[in-house]
């Protein structure tokens, strides 16, 4: 670079994207462990792993003293991939899964109406929360609200109304929601982002029934199906943060939505398939994660055009590199 005559010059920032390892609060790991039901001397185990790290920062070459970090988990360690799966896979209302005989059963207790304590506790710490969810929903639970049970989801059970997934999403977002709006006493400063969802790709079967997802290409816009109950999910999603964001708008709240929805339809190819012999997934597919490049870097565009637009910066120029 070539400098410039006078008394301004140029500055080359260097940009290194936070990565998601470094965002878990250690107590939010912890209390996802109990919650998960893992023995005491496991989750003890576990949390000296991750706590145990000590930092040094480089300084013309001359390492600095140690001090230890308050939240992230190691890149690279065998353990952490397991804990961010953990993490991210919790209800953001009450969500607990049923024990039989001390093993999980898949089979999950909703309470509709009540946020998840642990994450309603972290919000007031954060400028941005985005919510998304969707694929937690398509499992056998059971709805509460209040003291009262009121539906099922996959249960079949005689007496027990039953709904698709769309109903415990949406009474989900609208919890969420409110309390963002009327609960969180010190989110006044907090951007809420909601990523709408991303629907799987599974073809000649569902998840547990032989259905895979192997394209190595997008598919044409005339391929992509208007009527899939996905698109259902994501028209409750968007109903659901409307109706926030034209409260939250009366209350000095911020909403933003990154949209996802249309363009993941169209990318099938998103999806790892078969991966690893399917050693990890006992036989099943795993077209619900988008684990392969292309679908998540327009994600991260995306995202990262709303926190311009949120910051007034103008937009990067030339290559960043993370």
């Amino acid at each position: 670079m070539k400098a410039k005559k006078g008394p301004i010059g140029y500055m080359v920032v260097k940009i290194d994207l936070e990565k998601a390892y470094d965002c878990l609060n250690w107590n939010f790991i912890h209390d996802t462990l109990v919650e998960a039901r893992l023995p005491e001397n496991l989750i003890d185990l576990i949390v000296q792993c991750y706590s145990s790290a000590e930092i040094k920062v480089l300084g013309n070459g001359i390492p600095s003293f140690s001090f230890s970090p308050s939240r992230g988990v190691q890149q690279g360690d065998p353990i952490s991939p397991y804990l961010f799966v953990l993490c991210i896979e919790r209800f953001i209302i009450v969500g607990e899964e049923q024990m039989i005989n001390g093993s999980a059963s898949g089979t999950f207790d909703l309470q509709l109406d009540k946020v998840d304590d642990d994450w309603a506790r972290e919000l007031p710490n954060l400028d941005y929360a985005i919510i998304s969810g969707g694929h937690w929903f398509f499992r056998v639970m059971y709805l509460h609200e209040g003291d009262n049970l009121v539906g099922c989801v996959y249960c079949g059970q005689p007496n027990v109304t039953s709904y698709n997934s769309d109903f415990p999403l949406r009474k989900a977002f609208r919890t969420a929601f409110n309390y963002i709006n009327n609960g969180c006493k010190e989110c006044g400063k907090l951007v809420t982002v909601l990523r709408t969802f991303a629907p799987a790709h599974f073809e000649n079967g569902a998840w547990n029934t032989g259905g895979y997802c192997n394209r190595t290409g997008p598919a044409s816009e005339s391929e992509v199906d208007p009527g899939m109950f996905e698109w259902q999910v994501r028209n409750a999603q968007m109903e659901e943060f409307e109706r926030a964001r034209k409260e939250g708008m009366e209350k000095g709240q911020s909403f933003e939505v990154l949209d996802v929805t249309v363009a993941m339809m169209m990318r099938p190819d998103g999806h790892p398939g078969d991966h690893w012999g399917n050693k990890w997934m006992r036989g099943y597919n795993d077209c619900t994660h988008w684990c392969l490049p292309g679908p998540v870097d327009l994600w991260s565009e995306l995202l990262l055009a709303i926190l311009n637009k949120r910051t007034n910066l103008s937009p990067p120029r030339g290559n960043i590199k993370s």
